[in-house]
Formats: structure tokens, sequence, C-alpha cells
């Protein structure tokens, strides 16, 4: 802070000391496999953070092209960039191992992996081509239709990678010989997602639709009718049986769902408080980016494209945690003693610890977007578009309560002020 003259007038120059920077741009995040830190995209590096703090780790960059798609399968996190190059990543030593040119003549919108085959398969809208990890070298070239490539995925149990693209047919291609095996055509709209586990494979479609094919035959065996545009599906292992999977929806409802293949019906519906919402505005900003199984805790992790973190608790079924990576537009802060409070876009007031940039605390009290706080002696207000005021007790910190919430107004409420106690 320095002060200087301007004729009569003297002006104080606000010199900035540190910034908090959002950690994801997109809400694109995954899961490390012994789950304990968290890959997150944002535009040119992979930010890594702890799962359970969401402490920042480090950043991964290798050149200044954004990041178009990226994937990680045990000790390797694989990165395409929109310059068409392609980075394999040792996670033990955070370094680049092995740099690839694609040959693709569009950017790369998939990218996925095969520890077991060493392959690494990359999508665009002109071509998938597959690249042997301990050759260096590419093995194959596939042609489909033209047109964006909607999923793509290695099945676990065998040599084949899936892909779909708009032509709504699910094909099947053999990865030694780089042969086409099987064209599964049952979904009547784009296939968004394709997960093989164990002897299954389970497709989603735009059609609103899950299919369920048994890997020894590709023959279909189920098919699920979802009554609602679903935007990600999730398979859990069943903790009563092996041979039993727990199909997992998130959807324009806003719930989370609990589908089972045989019979094929919707067991259970999760009503998640902090994606769930009346307003058309605030469920739209809420939109689920994907769903990721935590098996260590036996719980969901599900993130946003405005990267909040939702942790699901399955034995419990109950939310447990609810964390954001990201501020978006900022409408208010205020300082609780050596923390911050921020207001910005969304219905949760998050607290920050600025010494450590850490998003200590999230509070959940409104129903939209919060537009102003004021914090004194121990009283937290908010007040925000859904004409609500609401009261938080601050006694040990970082320790916030809400005491109470007041109606009253017929608009956004847009000031709050705490008188001295």
């Amino acid at each position: 802070m320095q002060e200087h003259s301007f004729g009569s007038k003297n002006f104080i120059r606000f010199e900035k000391q540190s910034e908090n920077k959002p950690i994801s741009s997109s809400g694109n995040i995954l899961v490390s496999s012994p789950e304990n830190v968290l890959f997150v995209l944002r535009d040119n590096e992979v930010n890594i953070i702890e799962s359970d703090s969401l402490k920042f780790i480090e950043s991964l960059s290798s050149d200044d092209s954004k990041i178009s798609a990226f994937s990680v399968d045990d000790e390797l996190l694989i990165t395409a960039s929109e310059n068409k190059y392609v980075h394999v990543w040792n996670l033990e030593n955070h370094a680049v191992c092995q740099t690839w040119k694609s040959g693709h003549k569009h950017p790369i919108t998939h990218i996925s992996s095969t520890r077991s085959l060493n392959v690494v398969a990359t999508a665009s809208s002109d071509c998938i081509r597959l690249y042997d990890l301990n050759r260096r070298a590419y093995m194959h070239n596939l042609k489909g239709p033209k047109g964006p490539v909607s999923c793509l995925s290695f099945i676990k149990s065998k040599p084949n990678l899936i892909f779909s693209s708009c032509d709504n047919v699910l094909r099947v291609w053999d990865v030694k010989s780089g042969k086409l095996e099987k064209e599964l055509c049952d979904h009547t709209s784009l296939i968004i997602s394709a997960i093989s586990l164990g002897d299954r494979l389970y497709t989603l479609g735009r059609d609103k639709t899950i299919n369920v094919y048994d890997l020894s035959n590709f023959k279909k065996i189920a098919s699920l009718i979802l009554f609602e545009d679903v935007e990600c599906m999730l398979i859990v292992p069943n903790a009563s049986s092996s041979n039993i999977h727990d199909i997992y929806t998130f959807g324009t409802s806003g719930n989370l769902k609990l589908w089972s293949h045989s019979p094929a019906k919707c067991l259970k519906e999760f009503m998640i408080s902090s994606l769930s919402n009346n307003s058309d505005k605030m469920l739209q900003r809420s939109v689920v980016q994907g769903m990721h199984y935590l098996s260590k805790s036996h719980s969901i992790l599900i993130s946003t494209y405005l990267s909040d973190l939702v942790y699901f608790d399955i034995e419990r079924e109950e939310t447990t945690k609810h964390s954001s990576l990201n501020l978006n537009q900022v409408f208010c802060v205020d300082f609780i003693k050596n923390w911050i409070a921020v207001a910005s876009d969304s219905s949760i007031i998050r607290v920050f610890d600025y010494t450590c940039k850490q998003n200590i605390l999230t509070l959940e009290g409104h129903d939209d977007i919060v537009i102003c706080l004021n914090y004194r002696d121990g009283i937290l207000a908010s007040g925000g578009k859904d004409e609500q005021l609401v009261i938080w007790s601050v006694d040990e910190f970082p320790s916030i309560q809400k005491r109470c919430q007041v109606s009253g107004h017929i608009a956004t409420i847009t000031c709050v002020c705490v008188s001295h106690s």
C-alpha cells in the first residue's frame, strides 16, 4: 500500500499480494486409482489436489495449448492438447515420459488408455488412432462414420476398444488386429457413455435408454427406460454380490437414481439437496458433469460443470460433503476473523482460509443465488435472489451454524448489514 498526492488530494494505491485462481474451468474431474488425489482440468493445465481436503498439490502443463482431453490409468496421466500433441505423465514424479504428435487433422476430443495392453486411443472427428506405448509407435488407424465421437473406452476384460459416433452405432474393435468385430445398433439416438464391468457392458443414449450387453457374445440382455434426459451413468459393484451391478443415473429431475436391470426398474431415488432446486436457472447451473465411484469409502463423487463436488454415501444413502473448486462470478466477500466468506453465482456461501487458499466450509441455506454478506460480532447475515435473509451463528470457528431464516421481502435482497452488539 502506497500513498500518493495529486494536487490537494491524497490517494492510496493498493498492491495485490496474492490471488485465488480457480482450480477448475469446466468441472472435468478424474480420480486416481488409490483415490487419494483428483485430477482437475483447467485450460492448458491439469491441477492435482487431495481428494479429502481439496488441498492444491501441483499443476501439470506441457505447453501453452489448451488441453482438449485427458485420461488417467494407474500410474499414468495422459493429456491431449488442441495443437494435437499427446503427453504421457508419470504420476510418481509428475514428469512427462512420452510425447508424440497425434497425426489427427482435427482436435482430439476423447482419449482413453489401457495399462494391460499399454495402448492409448485418441479420437477426433476424422478417425481414431491407437498408439503402442511400449513400441512408441502407432498401431492402427480406425475409421468409422465421419463426425464427432460421442464416447470412447477400452473393455477391461477383453482386448477391445468401443466407440460411438453421430450414427448412434456402438462399434467394437479388436485392438491387436485393428479389425471391426461387432456393431451394436440398439440405440435410436446418440450414445453418450459406454462402461464395461465384469462380464457386462452398459451403454447410455440420448434416447433415455440404458442397454445392457453380455460381453461374451455382445447380445443385449436388458434395456432400461429412464423417462428423463440423463447426463451421466455410473456402474457400481453390488455390496452383497459380485455378480450384480448397481446402476446410478443423474438426470434432469435433479435426483440421483438407483436402477436394477434384472428386473429392469428404478429401485430408489435420492434427492441431492445441494443440486436439486425448483428454480430452472439453479438446476441449469448445477448440471452434473460426471460421477465417480470411490471404493474405499463406498461412496459416489458427483461433479458439476461449475466444479461443485458432492460426496454421496451409498450405505447411509445421504450426502456427506459438498465442496467447490471454483468461484465463478463473485458478488460479495466479507472477512470472518482470519477467513473470508464468498458469495459467487450459486446458492452456496464458501468460506476460505486465504492463508493456504483452501475452501474449508460450504454453507447451504439459500434456494437461489446469494448476493450479499455481512459479518460482525459472531453473526453472519446473507441475502439473495430467493428473497430470504439467513442468519448464521459463528461461535467457535470454523463451525458456522444456521440460526434462522427470515422471509418478507418481495424482491432480491441486494444489501444486508449487521449492527454492533
